[in-house]
C-alpha cells in the first residue's frame, strides 16, 4: 500500500504537471488501477499459488482504467475509444499477468 500511494503521488503529480485536455482522466485512470490492484491483492492474498486465472483477472481488473476515458471532453472520447481503447485492453491482457507470473516466481 506504501508502495502504491508512493508511486501514484509521483505520477499523478507528473500528469497534472504535464496538463492536455487528458489530464483528469489520467490521473483518475491512475487511482482506478491502483485501487485495482489493491482489491485483488486482498481478494487473492490468501491463495497458495496464483495461477493464470488469477492473473488474467488481475489483468482485467487493472483495464478498469480505461473508464477514466469516460470524463474526456466528447472528442477526444470518441477518438480514445475508437482508435486506442481496444489495443490497450489488449496489451493488458497479455502484458499485466506475464509481469505478474514473474513477479509471484
Amino acid at each position: 500500500m506504501r508502495g502504491g500511494a508512493a508511486c501514484l503521488s509521483v505520477t499523478v503529480a507528473t500528469r497534472l504537471y504535464v496538463g492536455g485536455v487528458g489530464m483528469w482522466a489520467g490521473a483518475l485512470g491512475m487511482v482506478l488501477a491502483l485501487a485495482a490492484g489493491i482489491y485483488w491483492a486482498r481478494k487473492t492474498k490468501g491463495a497458495e499459488r496464483r495461477g493464470i486465472l488469477a492473473l488474467l483477472s488481475l489483468a482485467l481488473l487493472m483495464s478498469a482504467h480505461l473508464v477514466a476515458a469516460l470524463i474526456l471532453p466528447e472528442a477526444a472520447r470518441t477518438l480514445f475509444l475508437a482508435d486506442a481503447a481496444l489495443p490497450i485492453f489488449l496489451v493488458n491482457m497479455i502484458a499485466m499477468p506475464i509481469a505478474a507470473s514473474i513477479l509471484e516466481r
